[in-house]
């Protein structure tokens, strides 16, 4: 071969290596820039939870709310003294044993005594029976003393005429009460000895109402 070919020939020899080199860097450029990726972590979405306000009742929505039953003391009594009067005395009605009950809360009041004490010392005295006489001539639901008392009785109350109007529940009552109240005063207030003083000294009659007192302000208390 002639040197101009040969020349010719190693020219384009050389041209054909750059071109193949020229095409084969860009892709060795390209593995290297992907085939060893650096690991980027996705990113976290939060999702928190929506708190929705509770929409508020309306005043008609708490109107219709029931209301809770109120608790009336003086009802509350005067059940407790019915149910005492009845558990002494079975004959007695429900209805009765109310009237009986609600005369003893109004004379009571009106002579400013506590109910309860009064309703005990009927309890105690004639087990709540309006008709029983004692054989010391006592009558009625307070065991009043006609044959001690008749004369100031009949000058206080002039509608009362003979021991009999002591059956009265109402009469009976009023007239018992008011020699308590009398009773109550002499003895400078003390319950205990009022009671002696009301029932001629006799100690366990006291005691026994003074019990009967405190049991009964209990179940009015907790009725």
């Amino acid at each position: 071969m002639k040197r101009p070919a040969r020349a010719a020939a190693l020219a384009f020899l050389l041209a054909l290596l750059a071109l193949l080199a020229l095409l084969i860097m860009p892709a060795r450029a390209e593995l290297e820039r992907y085939d060893t990726p650096k690991f980027r972590p996705p990113p976290v979405k939060l999702v928190f939870p929506v708190v929705r306000p509770r929409p508020a009742a309306s005043p008609a929505a708490e109107q219709q709310k029931p209301a809770a039953p109120k608790r009336d003391p003086n009802e509350a009594r005067l059940g407790a003294i019915a149910r005492l009067f009845r558990h002494y005395n079975k004959k007695l009605t429900d209805k009765q044993a109310r009237e009986y009950a609600a005369l003893t809360v109004e004379t009571a009041e009106r002579f400013g005594h506590d109910p309860c004490l009064i309703a005990a010392i009927v309890v105690t005295e004639s087990s709540a029976r309006n008709d029983v006489v004692s054989r010391g001539g006592d009558y009625g639901l307070m065991q009043v003393r006609w044959r001690v008392h008749q004369k100031s009785i009949r000058a206080r109350h002039p509608h009362i005429a003979k021991a009999k109007d002591m059956f009265s529940p109402k009469n009976n009552l009023t007239v018992g009460t008011e020699i308590f109240s009398a009773c109550h005063k002499n003895a400078g207030g003390d319950v205990h000895r009022a009671l002696l003083l009301y029932s001629a000294g006799n100690k366990g009659m006291a005691a026994k109402v003074l019990k009967r007192y405190a049991a009964l302000k209990k179940s009015a208390e907790f009725s």
